[in-house]
């Protein structure tokens, strides 16, 4: 595979070359929770797509791909993150359930896809969860 880029919606890219791909995000800081869950539905929604479409590693770009992280994430934690609200009050996704995609050991099975299924069926869960109240 020649190295490739492949763009999604709101600003996030896939830069793939011929073992991985790393998810990139180029944009503003999200304003508001709203925008903050957009974010992080966009990033899992394009590592859904990518892995469909590729039987490849894709690192997903951590911190810096996530809407969420980019409003709540400083050294001492995830304060004030859904995420961290709705799981038991753990700083960081990894290790929380449903966040399993960065615990799986075999980054080439359908377990990875699983994984991000499940984590972009909670992003969107969260979404009407938290919004609905405002």
């Amino acid at each position: 595979m020649a190295r490739t880029v492949r763009f999604f919606k709101n600003r996030m890219e896939v830069y793939a070359s011929y073992s991985s791909a790393q998810l990139n995000y180029h944009g503003p800081k999200p304003a508001n929770l709203e925008e903050g869950l957009n974010l992080s539905i966009a990033k899992w929604t394009a590592i859904v797509q990518y892995l469909e479409e590729n039987s490849q590693y894709i690192e997903d770009g951590g911190k810096n791909t996530c809407g969420l992280c980019m409003l709540f994430w400083d050294f001492d934690g995830c304060n004030g993150c859904p995420i961290q609200t709705e799981t038991g009050g753990r700083n960081y996704c990894e290790g929380n359930k449903p966040f399993q995609f960065y615990s799986l050991e075999d980054f080439y099975s359908d377990e990875v896809l699983d994984a991000a299924k499940e984590e972009l069926k909670f992003l969107k869960q969260l979404k009407k969860k938290y919004l609905s109240q405002e």
